[in-house]
Formats: C-alpha cells, sequence, structure tokens
C-alpha cells in the first residue's frame, strides 16, 4: 500500500505511540540526515504487524502524491493490501522474526537487528532485484556488475558476527 507521509517523524511518532511493530525495511541509513523529500523519487519501505494496515490506511489516505514523502507500507500477511503482487513481501517466517526481534535506530524508528537486516537485504536482493542487478554472483569469480545494499549488507554483517557472503553458491 503507497501513502504519503506529510510529516515521517510525526508518522512513526504515532505509530510507536498507537503500539504497533514496524520496521524500516531498507535503505534507512541516510534517513539520519532527513527523510526523503515531498515529491522525491526516493520512498520509505516499511513492513508492520497486519491489524496497523487499517489504521494506517485510514489516517493517511487522503494525503496525495505533492502531499508527502512517499512510503511503501508492507504487511506480514499475504490476506491484504500491504501486500506485493499479491504476495507478502517477505515469507511470513522471517517477517515476523524482524518485527519480533525489531531495535529502535538512532532515536528515531525501528529497524530490522542486524542479522536479520542482513537477511532481508539478501532476501530482497536475490528475489525482489535479481542477477545481474542485485549484484549477487552465482560463483565466486564470476564478474559483478555493482549491486544494491552490498554496503550495507557487509556492514550489518560485520555487526551480527556473520560472513558477508556475496555470492549464491555461499
Amino acid at each position: 500500500m503507497r501513502i504519503y507521509l506529510p510529516d515521517p517523524k510525526a508518522y512513526f511518532d504515532w505509530l510507536d505511540s498507537a503500539g504497533y511493530a514496524y520496521v524500516i525495511m531498507r535503505g534507512f541509513l541516510p534517513f539520519e540526515q532527513g527523510f526523503p523529500a515531498v515529491g522525491s523519487k526516493h520512498d520509505i519501505d516499511m513492513l508492520v504487524e497486519d491489524h496497523a494496515l487499517a489504521a494506517i490506511a485510514q489516517k493517511y489516505a487522503s494525503y496525495r502524491k505533492h502531499q508527502g514523502t512517499p512510503c511503501d507500507v508492507y504487511d506480514v500477511s499475504p490476506r491484504s493490501e500491504g501486500t506485493y503482487h499479491p504476495r507478502p513481501y517477505y515469507p511470513t517466517q522471517l517477517a515476523q522474526t524482524m518485527l519480533a526481534s525489531r531495535r529502535r535506530w538512532k532515536g528515531l524508528f525501528y529497524t530490522p537487528d542486524a542479522r536479520h537486516y542482513m537477511l532481508a537485504l539478501a532476501y530482497h536482493r536475490l528475489y525482489r532485484k535479481k542477477y545481474p542487478r542485485s549484484g549477487i554472483v552465482y560463483a565466486e569469480n564470476d564478474p559483478v556488475f555493482g549491486g544494491l545494499y552490498a554496503d550495507e549488507m557487509a556492514q550489518m554483517a560485520q555487526e551480527a558476527g556473520e560472513p558477508f557472503i556475496n555470492t549464491m553458491d555461499g
């Protein structure tokens, strides 16, 4: 579900005060400097628990494209507006674990913990962006054509104490 946020900070504060579990799915490191601007092509991607979706839609559905920062909201289950072509964005177990193990980032909002953020990025790169755009190669000696979120994955792997493997044959 796409919504537009007139004030992303106020939105996250509202989610927190309402007690809804959520995480920013990826690309949040630049948000320390500020959120994407109104009308920007950059957006915020987030995962929420299922029962938050109706309240989010009710509160934010009236805002249009040039009234706020674009935000794509996905939920855990495959049965609602928070799906992706019409499946859940992540496998259910990964989505539930991302919400259960979330952590507060820089006092701004919640993100997956380092390990689950790394796994979520790997999933996003492999299944949503696909090779060669993902930058994840089949074997170690294959040429790499760039790669989305590779630096963030490496950083999260180090923080989680996990090896950073950028190949499918790992």
